[in-house]
């Protein structure tokens, strides 16, 4: 029967009747046996806690032992509990037939009648009838034949006279494994592997005479009483329990006494120490390979067996002591929640799933293998050096791993001692006020889980236990002591400065306006640049501004940055000159320094980003008034400016740029701006903005030598897309930047100025020119599409004065472009020059064609007029009798009957009346056959 998970409920399981059973039983045996044999006289239940396998045991008149399942074995061994689903019979034992009870047995088939038994994980004790009045107890116990061979049935036998008739004989230890869930059905220690932390199992007997109490004495204490016995450990008793047990399972019960100084004395604990290192065996390599002919083959199968190493039964038992010791946490979950009934939201209650007082158990045992491997292993193993190279590697091997050992068992305790802080602390409170996302991770931790993840999690626990001494108002002294002293991995000495910076921040924001709140903010300010190694930057940078403190903000983000990389790899790295290519790929330290560098600065870029929208951080409701941001703005950028930290421009700078504060940049004095922009153009050589903003920042530095290089290299780069109108403008300013006398200014560097200066007005003068060619190329483009590809390339980049004249200004029949072409250069061609002024009158006569009388007129004289002034004063390139004699047929041509206009035309230009008389009279006396046929010239003064 049943009772049901909840223990209210009844329900049939299975029914065996009795001849079934017998059949059953027989078969299972292969004798032949009488059915009286089997009469049953006790039904002893076996708890899942001893057993995931057999759950029920029958003991028989007989004394014969029969085992039954009530589940599979598979669903036996699952984690999911399962309630019984039958009764079938797996095993049955008979009495050992070398005692005369099992003697009787095989004779006679007529065994003492068994009354009374008791039976505690795996031993049993029996009451037979011996004579009318007395008993015999006989107590059979596998424990230690079962220690080192699963499946081996051996029992140690032993029989103990009673004088009179026992009633009963019951247990009365609790179980040594206490269930806490169901989950750990799958794990079901035997006696040895708990036998350090439970006493003796005890048994009642009931008799006439009274109650009687035995124990039957753990391994530990049979050894207890061996040492003892003996007066230490060197004897053939003690070497006879070694093979027993096995070697592994003596040193592990050897370690319970060695590190139980409360229950044990202080010589037999020595003697204890010496026999687990007298029997526990050495570390030993596979045999060498005895290669005579090839000695670098049997080095390589010494490298290789290094890796095979057979370690010693002390190391392994060190290892199963701890293990042993885990087993009541190891798989069992943090915490729990408690929650009201159809509740749903926060749990009412979070508690410790296993009780402190079995961490704290487990802390003692852990705690105690700690010493003794301090004050025996560490001499034993680790210097105990053999002369043999094979041995002593072997043992060299061994201490290192039980090193790694000893640093596991510290981070354990570290681990319980934070879980017994945070427990007597209200791990309620602490567990509520952390992120959700690790209280979900916490939630589905185990202690296995919680051990390996500790480092991620415990800094959120830590903090969320100082934020509720904080908030609270309580001192945070002694909370900090507790977690220094018993958790350095997890709260260090910077730890402890962060602590005490936030408690005095924290202080400070909840002040008024007041010379001690300042004198906060400064304290809090000098614990953090302290702890500068482990400080969260992001946090108390925002927390310094939101209390108006910009001046700590800016100095810790400096004082952090500096700290995570000491060596200055991250502007080495940006720069990507000092350390070589080679270097960055196979070190990961310098990336890894730029990374942590360049986070440091992320608060203040954010927080300026935030005070362009008017608020002091992302989550603030707050807006503020524009001129007060502004203020904000400009007052952090003028303190991080005004820091020497290089990198820390660097990132501002590039904000600036990114953000479009190209204009402010020249605003604020920092001394690597220069670097900066001259560093950007070397990686970035079109970058325009950089370039114009460097050529502006010279000229305000008043290097305007330096700036009107800036200038003309602007203006001669052909990759730029820019226009020939911001070309000519670029080399404007760079001709009034030439002119202007540098900060540095030496005899030799005035006339190296000078001759630039006259490069760069020649080369203005060129690109003007060119400017006047592609307006004329522009215009014919609107009426010809073949022209657009000139437009463009000639808009695009400056061209020497040779290819202008060839390739465009000649090659498109541009008169007026050749002339200022030829003037520009100083080339004077009379010849040439006399060609190209009749054409240029004949295009300008052909443009205004069919106008009237007044509006041809006024078209060539505005044209005329415009020549003039960039000609006229030079006789070589305005020659007037040309000029005069052209406009005179032209005008003849067209049929202008007003005279007098070209030499009023030419009056405006500015040519005195005699020298037009005086050229009207060497046309006149040149006998032009034009007009001597035709008609006369008519000269009005």
């Amino acid at each position: 029967m049943y009772l049901g998970e909840d223990g209210k409920s009844l329900q049939k399981i299975a029914r065996i009747h009795s001849s079934s059973l017998v059949q059953a039983a027989i078969a299972l045996s292969k004798r032949n046996l009488d059915a009286a044999l089997f009469r049953p006289a006790c039904l002893i239940p076996i708890p899942t806690s001893q057993s995931r396998n057999i759950h029920l045991m029958l003991v028989t008149l007989s004394g014969i032992r029969l085992y039954f399942a009530t589940k599979s074995f598979d669903n036996a061994r699952s984690v999911d509990w399962k309630p019984p689903q039958f009764l079938t019979l797996v095993h049955l034992r008979f009495p050992p037939s070398n005692t005369s009870f099992g003697t009787r047995l095989a004779s006679t088939n007529q065994p003492w009648r068994v009354h009374a038994v008791g039976a505690s994980h795996g031993a049993v004790v029996m009451a037979t009838s011996n004579e009318q009045d007395a008993d015999s107890l006989w107590i059979l116990d596998g424990e230690a034949m079962n220690s080192h061979d699963v499946g081996h049935l051996s029992e140690v036998v032993h029989s103990i006279p009673v004088a009179s008739r026992v009633w009963m004989i019951c247990t009365s230890n609790e179980s040594p494994y206490s269930m806490t869930s169901k989950d750990i059905i799958q794990y079901q220690p035997n006696t040895l592997a708990v036998q350090h932390r439970t006493s003796n199992t005890q048994y009642i007997m009931i008799s006439a005479q009274g109650s009687f109490i035995f124990s039957k004495l753990k391994p530990a204490d049979q050894l207890r009483n061996i040492i003892t016995r003996n007066g230490g450990a060197d004897n053939t008793d003690v070497a006879s329990f070694f093979k027993l047990y096995k070697p592994l399972e003596s040193c592990y019960i050897c370690l319970i006494l060695a590190c139980d100084s409360a229950a044990t004395d202080h010589r037999t604990a020595q003697s204890a120490v010496t026999a687990f290192f007298l029997y526990g065996g050495e570390p030993r390599l596979p045999a060498p390979l005895a290669v005579s002919f090839n000695r670098s083959f049997a080095d390589s199968a010494m490298d290789h067996s290094i890796h095979d190493v057979q370690y010693s039964e002390r190391y392994n038992a060190c290892n199963l002591y701890v293990s042993r010791v885990l087993l009541p946490l190891w798989y069992n979950k943090l915490i729990l929640e408690q929650r009201a009934t159809n509740h749903r939201g926060p749990p009412d209650l979070i508690v410790s799933f296993c009780p402190i007082v079995t961490w704290m158990n487990v802390y003692k045992h852990l705690n105690n293998i700690l010493v003794f491997i301090n004050d025996h292993c560490n001499l034993e193993i680790s210097h105990r050096l053999s002369p043999v190279q094979h041995t002593r590697i072997a043992i060299q091997k061994e201490s290192n791993s039980l090193r790694e050992l000893k640093i596991f068992i510290e981070e354990l305790l570290e681990v319980i001692d934070l879980w017994d802080i945070l427990h007597n602390n209200d791990i309620h409170n602490v567990l509520i006020g952390i992120p959700s996302t690790v209280y979900k991770v916490i939630l589905s931790l185990d202690f296995k889980g919680f051990v390996q993840s500790a480092h991620k999690i415990a800094p959120s626990m830590i903090e969320s236990l100082i934020n509720m001494y904080i908030s609270s108002g309580a001192s945070i002294d002694l909370i900090i002591s507790s977690l220094q002293r018993q958790c350095p991995s997890y709260f260090n000495k910077d730890d402890a400065l962060t602590t005490e910076g936030t408690e005095c921040l924290k202080v400070a924001l909840q002040m008024a306006e007041s010379p001690e709140r300042l004198r906060k903010l400064h304290r809090a300010l000098e614990l953090f640049n302290e702890a500068a190694n482990s400080v969260r930057i992001e946090n108390v940078v925002r927390q310094f501004v939101a209390a108006r403190y910009f001046e700590g903000a800016v100095a810790l983000t400096v004082r952090v940055a500096a700290r995570r990389d000491p060596k200055n790899h991250a502007i080495a790295y940006y720069k990507s000159g000092t350390i070589p290519q080679q270097q960055i790929a196979t070190d990961n330290r310098i990336l890894e320094a730029f990374i942590a560098r360049s986070s440091c600065y992320t608060p203040i870029t954010e927080i300026l980003t935030q005070l362009t929208q008017d608020k002091l951080s992302e989550d603030s409701k707050e807006i503020l008034p524009t001129d007060l941001s502004m203020k904000y703005f400009n007052k952090i950028l003028n303190l991080s400016f005004s820091t020497k930290d290089e990198f820390f421009h660097y990132v501002l700078i590039e904000w600036l740029l990114i953000n479009g504060f190209t204009d402010r940049l020249l605003e604020f004095d920092s001394p690597f701006l220069e670097g900066f922009l001259a560093h950007t153009i070397e990686t970035q050589p079109n970058n325009i903005q950089i370039m114009d903003l460097l050529w502006r920042y010279e000229q305000k530095s008043g290097n305007f030598h330096k700036a009107a290089r800036i200038l003309e290299r602007l203006a001669e780069k052909r990759d730029l897309d820019i226009s020939l109108h911001q070309r000519i403008e670029y080399l404007t300013q760079a001709s009034v930047a030439a002119r202007c006398p540098s900060i540095s200014g030496t005899s030799s560097r005035d006339m190296e100025s000078a001759d630039f200066l006259r490069e760069l007005e020649e080369k203005l003068q060129v690109a003007q020119v060119q400017q006047l060619v592609l307006d004329s190329i522009v215009k014919l483009s609107d009426q010809r599409s073949e022209f657009g590809p000139a437009a463009e390339k000639l808009n695009s980049q400056l061209i020497d004065i040779s290819s202008l004249y060839a390739d465009y200004a000649e090659e498109c029949e541009l008169h007026e472009c050749q002339l200022a072409i030829l003037h520009c250069a100083g080339h004077y061609d009379a010849e040439l020059i006399n060609s190209i002024w009749p054409a240029i009158i004949s295009n300008e006569f052909e443009n205004i064609r069919g106008q009237s009388q007044d509006a041809l007129i006024a078209g060539l004289r505005s044209k005329m007029c415009n020549l003039g002034v960039q000609y006229a004063s030079s006789q070589r390139f305005f020659p007037l009798a040309v000029i005069v004699a052209q406009l005179e047929k032209r005008s003849h041509h067209c049929g202008i009957t007003k005279y007098g206009w070209i030499a009023e035309t030419m009056a405006k230009v500015g040519i005195p009346a005699v020298q037009l008389l005086q050229t009207y009279t060497q046309l006149h006396d040149r006998s032009d056959p034009y007009w001597l046929t035709t008609h006369i010239i008519t000269l009005e003064l």
